[in-house]
């Protein structure tokens, strides 16, 4: 539906550059251009939660059953995740060491 799509454009064209702003601002001096970068990884998520409120209220599936339902793919994501910071950490390592 295009109403859910307009709502959840309109949520991040308002929240996401607001938080980029309100943290160069306050965190600008100390952070630099991290500070705009630390404000988006913040703020999305938070835009993404507002679109997943909107998809699962339109698709009358509770938050439980969408979760059972993801489980178990966020759970191999998980897993390569860690994995794959494991063996980042092991080259780390051994650049270091050797």
């Amino acid at each position: 539906r295009a109403d859910l799509t307009l709502r959840y454009t309109i949520c991040a064209a308002i929240l996401v550059p607001a938080a980029q702003l309100a943290a160069a601002l306050v965190l600008g001096d100390a952070l630099g251009w991290r500070a705009v970068a630390l404000a988006w990884v913040i703020a999305y998520p938070i835009a993404f939660a507002v679109l997943v409120g909107l998809v699962l209220a339109e698709l009358d599936l509770s938050p439980r059953a969408y979760r059972r339902g993801v489980r178990d793919a966020l759970v191999a994501g998980g897993a390569g995740l860690a994995s794959g910071a494991l063996i980042a950490l092991q080259i780390q390592f051994l650049h270091l060491h050797f």
